[in-house]
């Protein structure tokens, strides 16, 4: 069987494109004036208010999507008492002292007890079933967001943010505001500079701002300023003028600096030139509405990878590619962007009027994955679900009423019919339209003084269950799937109609796709700002290199303080020497022993590694450990352990992916009993859908006969013999890379290297199994072609490849060697392609979001097919 490798789409980078012109409110709005929240929650009397949060209030409650009633509306939109910063509109150091920044005086209110507020507010009872939205900026203090983290996951709010982190980012739910216009944007010289020609432009690319506020930025100075037509200079430079630069230049680029927004990248959108925004951590105004998409993710990921944000990729090889991608950009593609920008100023930017009726379009809108309607057909991928109260099981099964019931089962039970119309599973208030019924804890037993509910007797584990089976026998309830929540108290017994929400299931007893393994109740950690900045902070810059406080019987090692001059703690639990959440906070790797420390560990910042195998981990199946976590086996010796831990944290991508994906778990699944409970019912109602890693992470996927290969974070990975059905587990890592392109022929892989040159791999990848007993020395790439290409495809025992001037070249494999040399295919245009394939004889390239298919007779290439396909297409099998 011929093997065949799936081509990928083409990013761009970060320019903005033009948005769809039809519009309808799909969400009415309520913007809640300042008096009926303070009557609600006068607490907020304190408060000091922006005058852009006033602006945006009244703006909000007059756009076409708006209603003066709260029956009415689908969204509830809180005045911005936490949007406190200052510089609108006015923008000097002083901004906040002058007058009319304010609307009105008082308290700086980003702070824990208006997150409590808002949480308040969230449970007032004409607001069941509705979305509050909040305006946030950040803080001094605070840059990355609310001091309560669970606020910006909680299914329950709309997060508007000057400066979203792409940590919170919820794609089509949280909106970044843009910043406020600045006189610039709606200047005489602004319009003037939009009809200027870009050929008369003086410069290519500008930047003029403090260097010194990102190291980036000064990084991007050193390397590509080159005094000529690539301007990257200090905003104390006397030498350029920051309008003549603006107004003067093809590409303005935007560097991010010592906040997640800038007034800047409002002025170039609206300058005449073509915008590019370089920021690894910024989520760009107004994303959903106007998308910026990545320009060239190979560069973008090299970029990231050094450490520099430049967009203009210098000549010099070893700094970033060869060329320049944005020099290379046409004419025609040139005058397009600019126009595009041109249209985004004018619609959506260039005035306060603008950006808030921008801002409620956006809001308007209902989440793309979330349907206006939810149908709850029948099926595991679409159950409605039905939350049995207490009173209602009670009276059902009487016997039940005498039961104890803690506070973490009452609240985890109440959490599931706070989310009731805004979950985005389905939830219904009727029993008969329900396939599965949540059932009350009563097995549930983890007491913790301050949780508990009532006091009753423990009843017994026999009595439960008889309950349990009682309701289960009922003619209402017959049919329906009932789910019970367990605290891992009780055994499970072999119920085909009931299923188990169980905290720390042993993995004798659990049942992959029926039952579902949860996280215990939520940390403090999980939500502090200190686990937001442990996340940040690079994992070679942490105090300590490995850590535990614990029972030490738990990860079987003996007790560690310093180890062959690396930072390693592992202590027990009594030890007072170090406090624990100091060390997960400041630890690259902290050794997870079990469930009860899941929260804390995943939150934390550093790298979960498990060395236990007898519990499940939460939400196993929905997800994998092995995207957010190492997984190592027990009884491995303290000096086996770190070799081992060594030998994964020189591998940055991989670091950088575990610690991405173990954030957004803690976001979207850990921070409170609302977020648990909205990430169960999900995780239930998808049992087998794991989260991949960010998509960046895999780059090609490539069949060859009954396997599968993964090119993932430049490294090769193949899936288990057992496993090559599954993408859910058992990835081994064949070789570390780095590599761009892969392809297959006769089960032996080809590469392309770093360096451009292809490679062999000189044996079959079936015989290499596992990548720990991979000792065999001739294992190992051998150079298989010189010459520079960037993708390769085989057919007929030809090798196709892409050369760095985009044209195509070929030589026969059979003749192949080092020395060898490339023919050039005579193609009427070269095409510049992201990727090939070979199927049947045809040459298949990706150029953009289409495909291209390669006719060597007529030697051109024609549009393989003409729909236009948005986003991301490589992992289409």
């Amino acid at each position: 069987m011929k093997c065949v490798a799936l081509l990928p789409t083409q990013l761009y980078f970060l320019f903005p494109l033009r948005s769809s012109s039809s519009f309808s409110c799909e969400r009415k709005l309520y913007a809640m004036p300042l008096e009926e929240a303070e009557e609600r929650v006068p607490s907020f009397r304190r408060c000091s208010v922006t005058t852009y949060a006033w602006r945006l209030q009244q703006e909000l409650s007059a756009s076409v999507c708006a209603t003066n009633v709260v029956d009415e509306a689908d969204v509830i939109v809180v005045p911005g008492y936490t949007f406190v910063d200052c510089h609108w509109p006015h923008y000097h150091h002083d901004a906040c002292k002058r007058e009319g920044t304010y609307f009105r005086k008082g308290e700086i209110c980003h702070d824990h007890q208006t997150m409590k507020d808002y949480s308040t507010l969230r449970r007032e009872p004409d607001f069941a079933a509705k979305i509050l939205a909040l305006v946030d900026s950040g803080t001094p203090d605070d840059p990355h967001g609310f001091p309560e983290r669970q606020l910006s996951q909680h299914p329950g709010f709309i997060i508007m943010r000057l400066g979203l982190g792409t940590w919170a980012d919820r794609p089509g739910i949280n909106i970044a505001l843009p910043s406020g216009p600045t006189p610039r944007c709606s200047s005489p010289t602004s319009k003037k500079s939009m009809l200027e020609p870009l050929n008369m432009k003086k410069y290519l690319v500008t930047f003029k701002g403090y260097l010194s506020r990102n190291p980036r930025r000064l990084a991007a100075a050193k390397l590509h300023h080159n005094d000529v037509d690539v301007i990257i200079v200090d905003s104390q430079d006397s030498h350029y003028d920051f309008d003549d630069l603006l107004y003067s230049s093809v590409f303005g680029l935007v560097l991010e600096g010592d906040a997640l927004f800038t007034f800047r990248l409002n002025e170039v959108i609206c300058s005449g030139s073509i915008p590019v925004l370089v920021s690894s951590s910024q989520v760009p105004p107004l994303q959903d509405l106007v998308p910026f998409v990545v320009e060239d993710g190979e560069m973008v990921g090299k970029l990231r990878q050094l450490g520099l944000t430049a967009a203009v990729a210098t000549r010099k090889k070893e700094h970033v590619i060869e060329g320049d991608r944005l020099r290379a950009l046409g004419v025609t593609v040139r005058s397009q962007l600019r126009r595009e920008a041109a249209e985004v100023c004018n619609n959506y930017l260039k005035t306060f009027e603008l950006q808030a009726a921008a801002v409620a379009k956006q809001l308007s809108r209902r989440p793309s994955k979330a349907p206006s309607s939810p149908s709850c057909a029948s099926g595991r991928q679409g159950l409605a679900f039905y939350v049995l109260s207490f009173a209602e099981t009670e009276r059902r099964a009487p016997e039940l009423e005498f039961c104890q019931v803690y506070g973490y089962a009452a609240r985890l039970h109440r959490a599931f019919g706070a989310i009731r119309g805004i979950s985005r599973t389905c939830m219904v208030r009727q029993l008969d339209e329900a396939a599965v019924v949540l059932v009350p804890g009563f097995s549930t037993r983890r007491q913790h003084e301050w949780l508990e509910t009532r006091f009753q007797e423990d009843c017994s584990e026999a009595v439960v269950l008889h309950a349990y089976r009682k309701l289960r026998s009922q003619e209402d309830l017959r049919g329906k799937l009932l789910v019970l929540l367990d605290a891992g108290d009780f055994s499970i017994p072999e119920d085909q109609d009931m299923a188990w929400l169980r905290i720390g299931p042993s993995r004798s007893s659990f049942r992959l796709q029926r039952d579902l393994a949860i996280p215990s109740e939520p940390t403090p950690l999980a939500s502090r700002p200190e686990s937001l900045r442990s996340f940040l902070e690079p994992v070679d810059m942490k105090r300590y290199f490995l850590s535990f406080k614990g029972r030490l019987r738990e990860v079987g090692l003996p007790e560690t303080v310093g180890y062959r001059g690396k930072h390693v703690v592992v202590v027990d639990e009594a030890d007072a020497r170090y406090d624990l959440q100091y060390l997960l906070l400041h630890s690259a790797f902290s050794l997870l022993a079990d469930v009860s420390a899941f929260n804390d560990v995943v939150c934390s910042g550093s790298i979960p590694v498990m060395m236990v195998h007898d519990w499940v981990s939460p939400f196993e199946g929905f997800t994998n450990f092995e995207t957010y976590g190492l997984r190592l086996r027990s009884g491995l010796a303290l000096p086996d352990l770190i070799d081992k831990l060594e030998a994964e944290v020189a591998d940055h991508a991989k670091m950088y992916v575990l610690r991405e994906n173990a954030r957004a778990l803690c976001n979207r699944a850990l921070q409170s009993y609302e977020v648990q409970a909205s990430a169960i019912l999900e995780a239930f109602a998808n049992p087998t859908r794991a989260i991949e890693p960010r998509q960046d992470a895999i780059q090609q996927t490539l069949h060859c006969k009954d396997r599968i290969m993964l090119l993932s974070n430049n490294m090769l990975y193949r899936a288990s013999e057992t496993r090559s059905h599954s993408l859910t587990r058992n990835w081994y890592m064949v070789s570390p890379g780095p590599y761009i392109w892969l392809t297959a022929y006769r089960d032996v892989v080809f590469a392309v290297y770093s360096d451009y040159m292809v490679y062999r791999f000189p044996t079959a990848l079936r015989k290499v199994w596992r990548h720990s007993k991979w000792k065999n020395p001739a294992w190992k790439w051998e150079l298989a072609a010189d010459g520079s290409v960037t993708a390769i495809a085989i057919s007929d025992g030809i090798m196709y490849g892409v050369g760095l001037d985009d044209n195509m070249y070929y030589q026969a494999l059979d003749s192949m060697t080092p020395q060898s040399h490339w023919a050039l295919v005579g193609l009427r245009k070269p095409m510049p392609l992201q990727g090939l394939a070979s199927l049947q004889g045809t040459i298949y390239g990706a150029h953009g979001n289409r495909i291209y298919a390669l006719n060597l007779t007529g030697r051109h290439w024609d549009l393989s097919a003409r729909q236009y396909l948005p986003g991301d297409f490589r992992h289409l099998l």
